[in-house]
């Protein structure tokens, strides 16, 4: 049996309906080798944006379809980030900043790591500087409770992490991707967090990621 739905930041979901109709499907025999397929035109209108595929799978009957135990949560955190960020617009830049009464303001590493500690489900960076969360990105990219996806250029979305290079270490800074050539970041003393132009930025890109985990439901 296999279900899968959809759900939003507020966790509102929505099913796919499979092409017999159902919210269900049921591999007979379970030797895998049916077309399964969705139907063509599934959107659902009360998702404005998909954070995470609920996919649910269990023996048993038709009369089972609607109570699959076995869940697996496959989360998109970077767009929850990019939203947590965009919140934090108008902070001033503080080098090891992470917008608390202790340490106030932000930098650029602060900026990602304060986004994306906020989300529900989300295990937390285990690492501050932007240097070493492209460190970690680099060698974290088996699907896992918390991993990194690297994307090309080509591919980037709202919400990838973008590494550059400075003239100071191999990365020094991260910024998110807005799209239409802008980034969201906490740039350099003297600015607040905000959307600008990437071409404005002092630095070469290095690499880009997008942030995704799984979480197992009992």
């Amino acid at each position: 049996m296999l279900r899968i739905s959809a759900h939003d930041f507020d966790h509102q979901g929505s099913a796919f309906i499979f092409p017999a109709g159902d919210a269900y499907y049921i591999h007979n025999g379970g030797n895998g080798t049916h077309e399964v397929g969705l139907k063509s035109n599934w959107n659902p209108t009360a998702i404005g944006n998909i954070n995470h595929l609920r996919v649910q799978v269990q023996n048993g009957t038709a009369a089972q379809g609607v109570h699959c135990t076995q869940v697996r949560e496959i989360w998109n955190w970077s767009m929850i980030g990019h939203k947590n960020a965009m919140g934090k617009r108008g902070v001033p830049y503080v080098l090891g900043g992470e917008d608390t009464a202790a340490k106030p303001g932000l930098d650029c590493s602060g900026l990602v790591k304060v986004a994306y500690d906020a989300i529900a489900h989300f295990p937390g960076w285990p690492v501050r500087r932007a240097v070493d969360m492209w460190r970690w990105a680099e060698s974290h990219q088996t699907p896992s409770k918390f991993y990194a996806k690297s994307v090309a250029w080509s591919d980037l979305k709202v919400g990838d992490l973008i590494f550059y290079k400075t003239t100071s270490e191999d990365v020094g800074h991260v910024a998110f991707w807005e799209g239409d050539g802008n980034v969201l970041d906490a740039l350099e003393p003297g600015t607040e967090v905000a959307v600008h132009p990437e071409g404005g930025l002092r630095n070469v890109r290095v690499a880009a990621f997008r942030i995704l985990g799984v979480t197992t439901v009992s």
